[in-house]
């Protein structure tokens, strides 16, 4: 229930920025109140392929949903990622990659 968790947060100190992103401050609230509840975070794995363009405009917005945990160059410019994000914003992770690249992403669910 939402005020278990919010009694957990108060509990381990913890405050919400409301003029930083959710998403790059989720793992920081939960890493600290894992000790408190148990909680499991399901995660899934997406690859990623961007335009050198879309790249730039992207890059902070992947690694503020997640991890990337394998990148390279392709020689005809692009960027292949696969990222590691919370399985429950996969939908807002997809809406944010193709409102800021235009639709000019590939994206795949890996696992």
């Amino acid at each position: 229930p939402p005020q278990r968790i919010e009694n957990a947060m108060n509990e381990a100190r913890v405050h919400v920025d409301p003029f930083k992103p959710v998403e790059s401050q989720v793992k920081d609230v939960m890493d600290a109140i894992k000790p408190l509840i148990p909680i499991r975070l399901e995660k899934t794995t997406i690859a990623v392929k961007l335009s050198a363009d879309n790249y730039g405009k992207v890059y902070k917005d992947i690694t503020d949903f997640g991890v990337i945990k394998k990148e390279e160059w392709t020689g005809a410019g692009f960027w292949i990622g696969l990222v590691e994000i919370p399985a429950g914003m996969q939908g807002d992770f997809f809406d944010r990659l193709n409102n800021k690249t235009h639709g000019d992403v590939e994206t795949k669910i890996v696992d």
